[in-house]
């Protein structure tokens, strides 16, 4: 790391590294190679609260003025630590991606980081996987993506927060009153730069895991449903176990002007009586929805069969995951491995690579989305409609 290094990427994952190891690093930084480091990946150590005070006083500064992405995930930062990577967050200009999983953040802690989204930080994904923030801190963090300043995040993953129906209903009901008053604003003319600066550019929500039942999969449907205008292309809610009721009023929000491309489901306990609403919700023809995950979801020959016929009426799906659920009778697990709507042109079983950012977690987003809708309504044909799926 001495003077001359052209170093963009660090990573230092799983070191047991210390606060003061931490220290000796920064200082090594500062001998000559911060200046270039954009990445930097100190997940899965010993860091404390001190440890985040340390590299927050020294990356907020001029040290790494580059720094594009910080990975501090599965270190014991809690509350008093959030209030230091809160300050760098604030002052990091170029800094977009922040993964705190595991840091034991709590709802204060949610709240210090939704003070900095407020204070017009230009984040764009937030990482927060398993970090106990409950629905108090869902709803902090709610407060910021309803700022009337706009907020930047693109990416929200709370996976694993127990923020339940509660939370769940604040999130969603932000995202609805957001797009609402955009729209309002604007109903005459077409979005604005000025707009877009207003409003809440939310694309990718991970909700799975988080113990929430038919209250907010209902609020959730009315997020995604058309007639909302919130920008969501991506959403998971796999892992809640909610059962066939909440599928069912989560499924009735997938009209034929959703965003939605991406849609995870998996581990729902849905049943047979849940892969039928999702197979009527296909019928409604959502033309954005491109990828459908309902894996072990206790689904057996009869809803397997209702979501395969629904998938073949529906050119732009291109794929429907389906594994671990209990194979029709006769059929072999491969079948539900790689069960995809076949059309003339063959089995699609992945989405094109277009769709995907090198993580796999980023989708066509919100432009992207409406020029897909747009080539897709004004395909002739079902063969078109077809391709504008594969594009």
């Amino acid at each position: 790391l001495g003077s001359g290094a052209a170093l963009q990427g660090l990573s230092l994952a799983r070191n047991r590294l210390c606060d003061q190891g931490a220290s000796s690093l920064l200082k090594a930084l500062s001998a000559g190679c911060a200046g270039t480091l954009q990445r930097l990946v100190l997940s899965n150590n010993e860091l404390s609260p001190s440890g985040a005070q340390i590299l927050a006083s020294s990356l907020a500064g001029h040290l790494c003025p580059s720094l594009e992405r910080l990975d501090l995930a599965g270190n014991e930062l809690r509350e008093a630590g959030m209030f230091h990577i809160a300050q760098l967050i604030r002052s990091a200009i170029r800094l977009r991606t922040v993964d705190l999983e595991y840091t034991f953040a709590g709802p204060l802690g949610a709240g210090h980081l939704a003070g900095a989204l407020l204070a017009g930080a230009p984040l764009q994904r937030l990482e927060l996987r398993g970090c106990k923030i409950g629905s108090e801190g869902a709803a902090r963090l709610a407060s910021a993506l309803a700022s009337m300043r706009g907020c930047s995040l693109k990416r929200l993953g709370l996976r694993g927060n127990a923020i339940e129906d509660d939370g769940v209903e604040v999130l969603a009901k932000t995202l609805n009153a957001v797009a609402k008053r955009v729209w309002d604003t604007g109903v005459s003319t077409i979005r604005s730069h000025a707009m877009q600066e207003v409003s809440c550019q939310l694309e990718d929500l991970d909700l799975s895991d988080n113990r929430f039942g038919i209250f907010g999969a209902d609020c959730l449907a009315a997020a995604i449903t058309g007639s909302s205008k919130t920008k969501l292309t991506s959403l998971d809610v796999s892992c809640n176990l909610f059962g066939a009721p909440a599928a069912a009023a989560l499924a009735a929000g997938l009209d034929e002007s959703c965003w939605i491309q991406n849609l995870a489901a998996g581990n729902n306990d849905i049943g047979d009586a849940g892969a039928q609403a999702f197979a009527d919700a296909l019928g409604r023809m959502p033309r954005c929805l491109c990828w459908l995950q309902l894996q072990d979801n206790r689904i057996t020959g009869k809803g397997i069969q209702a979501l395969y016929d629904a998938a073949s009426a529906t050119p732009w799906l291109q794929r429907l995951a389906a594994g671990g659920n209990f194979p029709p009778e006769g059929e072999s697990d491969s079948y539900m491995q790689n069960m995809a709507r076949v059309t003339s042109k063959g089995a699609v079983t992945k989405p094109s690579t277009p769709l995907l950012s090198p993580s796999g977690r980023c989708w066509l987003g919100w432009e992207g989305a409406m020029a897909y809708r747009a080539k897709a309504t004004q395909s002739s044909s079902l063969e078109d409609i077809a391709n504008v799926a594969r594009m």
